[in-house]
């Protein structure tokens, strides 16, 4: 069973085989995992005494939002909990004009579960990783838009 908590600091180093396949971990993101979470949208998902997933959406600027997932081992039946908390975290924003993510070009996986959020692809982003993987940039525009 996959138990769905709010991000507390300290809950990313509890993750194993963590592969950034939705978002980077950009010094924003290492900021706001090591202090905590003070607008109460990232969230951690469980399976016993693991972390297997975090998540969230943070501001960039007024009307734009990236949403990220870093994800580690996830049990093959627990993606239904996750789905269900990734779906709660941006209905919370419906009204956003606009929130972005980004797929590593490499991770098709995470390309169409982007598309099941209803995130439209923009376009590939060369060199954008810190490593210079190439992404995939999504955007999904809100309904005030």
């Amino acid at each position: 069973m996959i138990d769905v908590r709010p991000y507390v600091p300290g809950d990313a180093a509890l993750m194993q085989e963590v592969t950034p396949c939705m978002g980077e971990l950009t010094e924003e993101l290492k900021s706001l995992m090591a202090g905590g979470d003070p607008d109460g949208t990232a969230f951690s998902c469980w399976h016993g005494d693991d972390v297997v997933l975090i998540g969230g959406i943070f501001p960039m600027w007024e009307g734009r939002m990236t949403a990220w997932l870093i994800v580690g081992k996830v049990p093959r039946y627990g993606w239904q909990n996750i789905c269900r908390a990734v779906k709660a975290c941006l209905a919370a924003y419906a009204d956003t004009p606009r929130i972005e993510a980004t797929a590593l070009a490499s991770e098709p996986k995470a390309q169409k579960f982007l598309e099941w959020l209803g995130f439209e692809r923009e376009g590939l982003m060369r060199n954008y990783g810190p490593d210079g993987a190439d992404h995939i940039g999504y955007a999904r525009i809100g309904s005030s838009s």
